[in-house]
């Protein structure tokens, strides 16, 4: 089984190749004290990290995340409004635009193409990384939902 762990406090990324099916979580993550592991999904739950890694994913890969709290508050600011969303650190950036979008009551074939960023930033924040890895140990992230641009040609 190929592990991938995501670092929440500098959003580096080691991967763990041919991680045995019947080890543990903990086999393979170091945490420190006050550190979480979390599922790196859509809601990020906090896994044990005795459990056996069989028995906790189901696919050939699994993402998890490291982190000092169990919860992260997201600011998302779009054209004005704000919405204030509180999540697990191992929930992807995929599933708090998805939350955004409703909260803000954005139809979604309009939000088609909108996209997260760091306020002011001007790249697009891959949707698949969990949010503990922008929040870099912090419990708070602010974001913009943004128009994507898209080259014409």
């Amino acid at each position: 089984m190929r592990l991938h762990v995501h670092s929440g406090k500098d959003g580096q990324v080691r991967t763990v190749e041919d991680a045995a099916a019947e080890s543990s979580l903990g086999d393979h993550v170091e945490l420190k004290e006050g550190m979480s592991v979390f599922a790196v999904d859509d809601t990020g739950r906090e896994l044990d990290t005795t459990d056996q890694l069989g028995a906790t994913f189901d696919e050939g890969t699994a993402r998890v995340v490291t982190h000092p709290g169990r919860q992260i508050t997201v600011e998302i600011h779009y054209a004005g409004n704000s919405a204030s969303l509180t999540v697990s650190p191992g929930v992807r950036l995929a599933a708090i635009r998805g939350q955004a979008i409703s909260q803000l009551g954005i139809d979604p074939a309009s939000a088609a193409d909108l996209g997260l960023r760091l306020p002011g930033g001007t790249e697009d924040l891959p949707l698949d990384k969990p949010i503990a890895s922008i929040a870099n140990g912090g419990n708070h992230v602010d974001l913009e939902l943004v128009a994507l641009v898209r080259p014409q040609g």
